[in-house]
């Protein structure tokens, strides 16, 4: 290395070159230090080692771009308050039910409640007591399709469906009604009657078409009392009556004139005078004393009316006597046919933590054993139908997995210490049999967290006790280098339970998880939102109350963060707010000359562009080596308008190290640049 010339530096130093010459405005000395590429924080290093475009710290502004530091929004209305129901939450997720979005939350007390994001109102599904011991370890909620919400907890007989009317368990039949044979002729909506069994109370609500078929049956209550070993019938009753109105004429009679019949007539034609109603399957009965071979006809029948008739046989009839005596009479007759419906029992024995739903079947995770439907089933574990259950004995599964998760046609088995995962699924023979490939993705990586387990575009995120992971495909690698300084700051992060969501935020697609750490500016242990675009840029973010637990919504493709402090949940990132504080700290620059010299900071220049004059001014400290940090107020501007400027400020720091840490609590802004003029005072040598 040559060696250091200070004179060269401090020349070269000293300003643009303007067509060969130094711009003769500049002050003299070295050129100013540049803040304004903000790409993430960096705490993978010291302070004085992070890169020139990155930050050490940036919590409250959003990295957008170069020249383009945001500062983040606050929290929104309420969407639900805890306290109204003498109760805390614990987690919550969300989930639809055809087009009505629901939060679904899990209460202290052993409640489960849904509350429809649109209207805000709360619908208990589950009452107090019914989830013992209620965590965010212990409980798992899910969906199938938009049709139910499917919980499942570690208890017995944790197995719970909810179609946003009723809630149904062990005990009571299942949701799903088969008809098996709408049969034909029904007039009114016939009883479902059940048979056998110990248990009572089950009702249901059936559906007739207007051609007299029982086109549906959904059940309004699903009774209670019912053993695992109960057998039940499912009756309908009672019989359909078949058609009625319906009415037929002979208009033409043709005679025979020759032959051994001679005299006689046959049936020409026959017209429909009533179509009548709920027809099925008609018998044409011609009627007439004197009938020497009785005429045929059949029914033509649309949508239980009579539409035309096809003489089969034309029939001998005496042509002798009057038109009323001589064209015969037309008797329809008819019967109904019966449905048949089938209906089965909610599951016993089935309890987990985790709860998926992959390749059509529902999947739940207990410790190390997983249980599965049968295809197409969401309340039938049966091994006769294609359900069933494996028990991991591999030994990188330490104790149990944590999480389920459904991504790029994976169903991703997370452990506490491993990632496995699922592919393949099918169902044959008889009786059915699922199959399926299960292999390892990684045998050390896991995480303990299931609510910081969640998809990001194509990538699963997860969080565990020293980072970040992404999966991708059937590798784990970690993405979070960025934050090690911080990350493990707080020893099992006090006990938080990791949870992370998404967000759009200024139109970008941001990825979260809620860590308690030790804020590196105010040295306080503290809850964070560490936030990611998924990319390279990471920086943090608090809200106006301290949040417990994170989680986000997603409809028509808007993704939307919320979070509680236990007792209120709001959504995140909504609107400007004054009274968030926002922070970002520059490296510690030992530029120019390095740390060999001790230089003395003389002027601030900074640029901003404000969207609100609420809060607008920002505090300016100059730092160094030792923490001593000069302060200053920078006044924002009065009214809105174009880009804001600050005047230059004189300011006084000295060190063989310097950098700026910005605060404020402006409510929208975006920082463009900062620059400080720095002047070579000494030779440390």
């Amino acid at each position: 290395m040559p060696p250091f010339n200070v004179q060269q530096d401090r020349q070269e130093a000293r300003g643009q070159q303007f067509g060969g010459r130094q711009n003769p405005y500049l002050p003299p000395g070295p050129s100013p230090l540049v803040f304004e590429q903000y790409k993430g924080i960096n705490t993978n290093t010291t302070r004085p080692g992070v890169p020139d475009e990155q930050m050490y710290w940036c919590d409250g502004f959003m990295p957008l771009a170069p020249r383009n530091l945001r500062t983040l929004y606050g929290i929104g209305d309420v969407l639900f308050n805890a306290a109204t129901l003498t109760t805390t939450v614990v987690f919550f997720t969300f989930v639809n039910i055809g087009e009505t979005p629901y939060m679904i939350v899990v209460l202290a007390d052993g409640r489960v409640v849904a509350i429809n994001t649109n209207t805000s109102v709360v619908t208990t599904i589950l009452v107090a007591g019914t989830i013992t011991s209620p965590s965010i370890v212990s409980v798992g909620i899910n969906q199938w399709g938009n049709e139910y919400a499917i919980i499942v907890a570690d208890q017995p007989n944790g197995y719970w469906l909810w179609n946003g009317t009723l809630a149904f368990t062990s005990g009571g039949i299942a949701p799903a009604v088969e008809v098996v044979s709408n049969g034909a002729g029904y007039s009114s909506e016939p009883s479902i009657i059940l048979t056998g069994g110990h248990g009572s109370g089950v009702t249901f609500s059936v559906s007739i078409s207007s051609a007299g078929l029982l086109v549906g049956v959904s059940v309004t209550n699903p009774g209670t009392g019912y053993e695992a070993t109960d057998s039940i019938t499912a009756s309908v009753l009672p019989a359909p009556t078949g058609g009625s109105g319906g009415s037929v004429t002979v208009t033409s009679l043709g005679t025979i004139s020759s032959g051994p019949f001679i005299g006689m007539g046959t049936i020409n034609a026959i017209g429909v005078n009533a179509v009548g109603t709920l027809y099925v399957n008609p018998t044409l009965t011609f009627v007439r004393v004197s009938t020497n071979a009785a005429a045929t006809a059949a029914a033509v029948i649309n949508n239980g009316t009579i539409t035309s008739l096809n003489v089969t046989s034309r029939g001998l009839y005496n042509m002798t006597g009057s038109l009323a005596t001589i064209y015969p009479t037309v008797v329809i007759t008819d019967a109904g046919v019966s449905a048949t419906v089938s209906v089965h029992l909610m599951p016993f024995g089935i309890q987990g933590t985790a709860v998926e739903t992959y390749s059509g079947h529902v999947w739940v995770a207990n410790g190390a054993t997983v249980y599965y439907t049968a295809p197409g089933f969401v309340d039938d574990f049966s091994t006769s139908n294609g359900g069933g259950n494996f028990t991991s004995s591999d030994s990188h599964l330490k104790v149990r997995f944590t999480q389920l998760i459904a991504a790029n046609g994976f169903l991703y088995l997370i452990g506490d210490s491993s990632v496995n995962y699922i592919s393949g699924v099918q169902t044959s023979g008889t009786p059915p049999t699922t199959s399926f490939t299960q292999q390892d993705a990684d045998a050390e990586v896991g995480s303990p967290y299931p609510q910081s387990v969640i998809a990001f575009g194509r990538n699963v995120l997860m969080a565990n006790s020293y980072g970040v992971h992404t999966i991708k495909g059937g590798a784990v690698s970690k993405v979070s280098e960025m934050l090690d300084g911080v990350y493990a700051t707080v020893a099992e992060f006090g006990g938080l339970q990791l949870a992370s969501a998404q967000a759009t935020i200024f139109g970008n697609r941001v990825w979260m998880v809620l860590v308690r750490l030790i804020d590196p500016v105010t040295e306080a242990t503290v809850n964070k939102i560490v936030m990611w675009d998924g990319v390279d840029r990471w920086w943090s973010s608090s809200q106006e109350i301290t949040l417990s637990y994170i989680k986000h919504q997603e409809i028509d493709s808007v993704i939307t963060a919320y979070g509680t402090d236990g007792t209120v949940v709001h959504p995140l990132f909504q609107q400007p707010s004054g009274s968030l504080s926002k922070v970002v700290q520059s490296r510690l620059y030992d530029a120019p000359g390095g740390f060999l010299f001790r230089k003395a900071e003389n002027r601030y220049w900074g640029m901003a562009e404000y969207y609100s004059t609420v809060a607008s001014s920002i505090l300016l400290s100059i730092d160094n080596e030792t923490g001593t940090a000069v302060p200053y107020t920078l006044a924002g501007p009065a009214s809105l308008g174009s880009i804001h400027i600050f005047a230059p400020q004189a300011v006084a720091q000295q060190g063989p190290l310097t950098g700026l840490t910005i605060q404020t609590s402006a409510a929208d802004m975006a920082m463009i640049a900062s620059l400080l003029q720095s002047e070579i005072i000494e030779f440390r040598g």
